[in-house]
């Protein structure tokens, strides 16, 4: 059997009796927290521009907001596409913000990780 741990991660364990079980089965449900990305600048402290930051420690909580819709641009802050992108991306933001109700936000794919990114840069995701 396959057991997760927020301390540990996962582990494969032998479950040897009822009461082994429900413990694993209480402490599954009873950790809610969500486990760390695997790479995550800081949480940003002013997070007011029209294009919000979204870093990997934030990105589930953003994207799998049901009272959102969210426009990602992931993007290599490094490659000059990324780069013209993102301007654009933040002229788009500043244009249509109001009248279209979405969430505009980027996301560094190379300080920051997630399971679900794309694998090219830029790349936009509406969520």
């Amino acid at each position: 059997m396959v057991g997760y741990s927020p301390k540990r991660g996962l582990s494969k364990s032998v479950i040897a009796t009822f009461e082994d079980f429900e413990k694993v089965l209480k402490s599954l449900i009873m950790d809610k927290s969500e486990p760390p990305p695997m790479k995550s600048e800081p949480i940003p402290e002013n997070n007011d521009e029209i294009v919000k930051i979204i870093v990997g420690r934030t990105f589930r909580k953003v994207v799998n907001n049901p009272k959102l819709d969210v426009l990602v641009l992931f993007y290599d802050p490094v490659e000059q596409e990324s780069i013209d992108a993102l301007s654009l991306f933040e002229e788009l933001a500043e244009s249509q913000s109001e009248a279209m109700k979405i969430v505009f936000g980027k996301f560094d794919a190379i300080l920051n990780d997630t399971k679900m990114k794309p694998k090219k840069y830029p790349s936009l995701v509406f969520y």
